[in-house]
């Protein structure tokens, strides 16, 4: 039983093993795109690139497999980090496009 243990360990890799101890969410801890969004006046992009369009009424930001664009009114980049985006003001709607 103990070697049943033992050998399932060395499968999971020690992301994985961290991430659970944690209490992570699998796809963040492999390196997916996280996006929040609170009360539709506050968007979080974890895992997201550079800023492709920012206008008022449109951000579009890069993510490792195509883009994100927000559309709404009045939108600020409140935040912009190396792997953080925050984004307020009234969000309309999120579109999601992969290369």
């Amino acid at each position: 039983m103990e070697k049943d243990h033992k050998e399932e360990k060395e499968r999971i890799g020690w992301r994985e093993r961290v991430c659970r101890s944690l209490d992570i969410v699998p796809d963040v801890c492999a390196g997916a795109s996280l996006i929040e969004i609170r009360a539709g006046r506050l968007l979080t992009v974890c895992g997201g690139g550079r800023l492709l369009v920012y206008t008022p009424e449109q951000i579009r930001i890069a993510m490792k497999r195509g883009s994100i664009s927000i559309l709404g009114e009045r939108l600020v980049c409140t935040t912009y980090h190396v792997d953080a985006i925050e984004v307020e003001g009234r969000i309309d709607s999120v579109r999601f496009e992969e290369e």
